[in-house]
Parts: C-alpha cells; structure tokens; sequence
C-alpha cells in the first residue's frame, strides 16, 4: 500500500494526474478553438484585399475612359479647364467618387502631345484597421500620347 501510497504521491507533485495525460477526448474543440479565429480572420483579410484590388481596377478604368475623352477634347482644340471638365464628367460617369482628379497636357515623345489624367480616392479600412486606422489610398494615373498630334481645329 506505501507503493500505491508513493505513486500517487509523486502524481500529485507533478501537478497532472498521469490519465489527464493520456486522454485524448476534446482535443478536435480545442484545435478548432484556436484556428477558427484565426481562419475567419485570414478569410477576412484576403476579401479586404480583394475589394482593394477591385477598386483599384475601377479608378484605372475611369482614369484611362477619362483620359481618352479629354485627349480627343484636346485635339478639338479645347483649353485646360474644359479637359477637366470633361475627364471629370466621364470618370465620374465611370464610377468614380469624386476625390482628387488632375489632368496635365504636354510634349511627348517624338513631337507628339499627350494628356494624362490621374486620379485618386480614399477607402476606409475594414478588418485591417487593427494593424492602421488610416484609410487605404488608390491612385491611378492614364497618360494618353496615342498617335496624338499637335492640337488643332476639328473639321
């Protein structure tokens, strides 16, 4: 009896009963209790950043349509504001929310004129505002020298 006496004695100096050690039921729950927060967390992240991506894609698309628009506009002969009146139009009729939009006329390679257009917006963050609380900023900038020539009256 001291034997059994002793063993359970040394069991309770280690601080584990020796069958707690060898049970294996739960153990699934408390797997999935720490990597599910941190799954969800990922899967949030990665659509985050796909929304980004989305984005950023739109605001090329409104920059380049609008780009093309206020170089056809500058070919006609059209002075600065009225190609950024235009560029504006067309991006916001793109899907642009109106942010910051620039539209820049001069020489390009060659001789040739150019016209670029770049545009700009903010998109609050949404999981990752844990690691930063700034917004998230897009640019995209759409030069347009395409075979354009000096500006001159359109027929």
């Amino acid at each position: 009896m001291n034997e059994k006496l002793g063993t359970t004695n040394s069991r309770r100096r280690s601080g584990l009963p020796r069958g707690w050690l060898k049970d294996e039921s739960g153990t699934v729950a408390v797997i999935a209790a720490v990597t599910l927060p941190v799954l969800v967390g990922a899967m949030g992240l990665g659509a985050e950043t796909g929304y980004w991506y989305l984005k950023d894609r739109k605001l090329q698309h409104a920059a380049d349509v609008s780009a093309h628009a206020a170089a056809v506009r500058y070919r006609a002969g059209d002075q600065k504001p009225a190609l950024e009146t235009t560029a504006k139009r067309i991006a916001m009729a793109s899907g642009y929310s109106p942010g910051s939009l620039s539209v820049s006329t001069g020489a390009g390679a060659g001789g040739s004129h150019k016209v670029t257009v770049e545009l700009s917006e903010t998109h609050p963050r949404l999981f990752s505002s844990i690691f930063s609380s700034e917004p998230v900023t897009m640019s995209a900038r759409a030069p347009w020298p395409r075979s354009m020539v000096a500006p001159r009256l359109a027929c």
